[in-house]
């Protein structure tokens, strides 16, 4: 009871310190190792399903040290974005409520959890297990009066404890909306002799804001820590997503190529130029490795949801391999003719952090279409595998 009363609690000081970290500039590996240790005591109980916590944990680690260090000049703000994944998957990884990675349905569905499901579902839960767990030490026996009085007491200390920072703020705000209210306050304030600086308005402010971030990351913590197994999509579900005929995915294939052959046709003088080394008609250098770069990646992003997609709404071996191959090898053109034009780019104007991102998007990207033609060639999942080099060289690109 007391462990549980003090991991709830502990929370408040958790989105204090979130917030803390964000907006004031402390060192991130504050409340990365704040939130680390957290949940660790809270499902210390859980066995890990597998080894997958401890990459996560490295991401987040160092991550939340390049922050600290102010070495991400490359990643322009996706850093703290990443940071937030990490820390998501790492807490539902550790507490053995993932599904491992294997493929990009069970990711999917990880996600899903680590950001909605778990956190909101359990999203008042700091309110219960503080409130039942103090309750609980406060049990009376044998039906004493004493005792019952001496629990609803400290329940009562408790909700005003809880109330008081939130009072004092409400009070700060209603001050500033009307004069005569808040030179009333002033005196009550000399009436008792209150010394209370702006800084301690400041940390009531970021203890208010804290208390949904708290509730978040405790509700995400507790619920995967009660999580027994995580749900996954048994046989008989997945036969009965699997409406799709083969002949009709592999239409959709089939036109899929057939537009990027189109394209490539029309676009041929543009996109081989580049192989050459210069550049066509009267567009800029800059014009020309940014014309479509962006939409390309998209465009390589859809082919992999439209694969995943189909294979998942046709049943097995029905989607043609070839076609999906075909869309690959497509795929890979796209980024080879985007990197060029990048490289191009960069050969001219020289280098940018930002630049150095936008080739580690393409490489990513044309990682995945390989490992896609190695899966559909050897019958192999090899997600995970793209998921740690993603991941990794993300966290490696931070510290540039």
């Amino acid at each position: 009871m007391k462990k549980r009363f003090f991991l709830a609690f502990a929370g408040y000081f958790v989105g204090w310190l979130y917030w803390k970290t964000m907006l004031e500039e402390w060192p991130m590996v504050l409340f990365v190792a704040a939130f680390l240790a957290w949940g660790v005591c809270i499902g210390l109980t859980k066995k890990p399903k597998g080894k997958m916590h401890w990459f996560w944990a490295a991401v987040t680690v160092l991550i939340g040290l390049a922050i600290t260090l102010k070495r991400c000049n490359a990643t322009d703000g996706w850093d703290v974005l990443a940071l937030h994944g990490a820390a998501a998957f790492w807490a539902i990884s550790f507490c053995g409520a993932d599904r491992g990675g294997e493929d990009a349905l069970g990711f999917a569905w990880d996600c899903l959890d680590a950001f909605l499901l778990l956190p909101f579902g359990n999203f008042f839960g700091r309110i219960q297990d503080a409130v039942s767990s103090l309750a609980g030490l406060a049990k009376p026996t044998n039906g004493e009066e004493g005792k019952k009085m001496r629990r609803d007491f400290w329940l009562a200390v408790l909700c005003l404890v809880l109330a008081l920072p939130l009072l004092v703020l409400v009070t700060n705000l209603l001050g500033q909306a009307d004069a005569g209210f808040e030179n009333m306050v002033h005196d009550f304030q000399k009436l008792f002799r209150w010394n209370l600086s702006e800084h301690f308005w400041e940390e009531c402010f970021l203890f208010a804001i804290g208390l949904p971030v708290g509730a978040y990351l405790y509700g995400l913590l507790r619920g995967a820590a009660r999580r027994e197994n995580a749900p996954v999509l048994s046989a008989a579900q997945l036969e009965k997503l699997r409406v799709l005929p083969g002949t009709g995915a592999n239409l959709v294939l089939g036109l899929f190529c057939g537009v990027y052959f189109l394209f490539f046709g029309v676009q041929a003088g543009n996109l081989f130029a580049v192989f050459s080394g210069h550049i066509p008609g009267t567009l800029t250098a800059s014009d020309y490795a940014r014309s479509g770069f962006f939409q390309l990646c998209t465009v390589m992003a859809i082919n992999f949801f439209l694969i995943w997609l189909l294979s998942l709404l046709t049943k097995p071996n029905r989607v043609g391999k070839w076609p999906q191959a075909l869309l690959m090898v497509q795929s890979i053109f796209l980024a080879v003719t985007a990197g060029a034009k990048l490289w191009l780019y960069i050969a001219r104007f020289g280098f940018t952090p930002l630049r150095l991102l936008s080739a580690w998007a393409v490489l990513v990207l044309a990682a995945g279409c390989l490992l896609m033609l190695y899966t559909l060639g050897s019958g192999k999942k090899t997600f995970r595998l793209w998921l740690y080099l993603a991941a990794g060289t993300f966290t490696a690109l931070c510290f540039y």
